[in-house]
């Protein structure tokens, strides 16, 4: 008789549990608004929520990927992006999240304006560092290459009669919708 020989398979044996994630995480914009003009260096924010984990967020501009950042899951995410590559004028904005198992979903798209140029201060009359007299209007012309949001003098009124004699100086400050600033100064001498 011939013996065989039976081997026998050592199995081990792991109990635990198991989790499956079949729900994609959810994004939603809160700000810039749509159609909101920014700078280089605006403020998004959004809120992102997923059933489990941890989302992994990339922000697009364009289609074009310029951030990725972990957004914690419930939170609003307030981040700082670097709009300096991106050319001026209007564009899209999203964010996408993917979470650990990699099911992802994008945010509607909003427009936004990027403006990186600051509004131009012009002085039209009378000409700098010149003597005026009494009742004489200074003539400024503030421009933007969109909207011009704010403007401010460091004196109460443009015409001289409200001045003190001697040397004035005017400073004049700009803020465009953007956010972008313009400051200049004029001198005159009112006598």
């Amino acid at each position: 008789l011939k013996s065989k020989s039976i081997t026998r398979l050592k199995t081990n044996l792991q109990k635990g549990t198991v989790g499956f994630d079949g729900t994609p995480p959810e994004v939603k914009l809160v700000s810039p608004a749509d159609n909101t003009y920014i700078n280089i260096n605006t403020l998004l924010s959004f809120r992102t929520a997923d059933n489990i984990a941890t989302t992994l967020t990339e922000i697009f501009v364009d289609s074009i990927k310029i951030e990725n950042l972990t957004a914690n899951n419930g939170t609003l995410t307030n981040t700082n992006v670097d709009c300096t590559s991106v050319i001026e004028g209007n564009h899209q904005w999203t964010v996408r999240c993917e979470d650990g198992v990699g099911l992802s979903s994008t945010a509607a798209a909003r427009n936004i304006i990027v403006d990186k140029t600051a509004p131009t201060i012009t002085l039209v009359s009378p000409n700098n560092n010149s003597a005026i007299g009494d009742d004489v209007l200074i003539d400024i012309t503030i421009t933007d290459n969109y909207v011009v949001d704010s403007t401010s003098y460091n004196k109460i009124s443009l015409n001289s009669t409200n001045w003190p004699e001697g040397i004035n100086t005017l400073e004049v400050n700009a803020t465009d919708s953007a956010g972008n600033k313009a400051m200049k100064t004029f001198t005159f001498t009112v006598d």
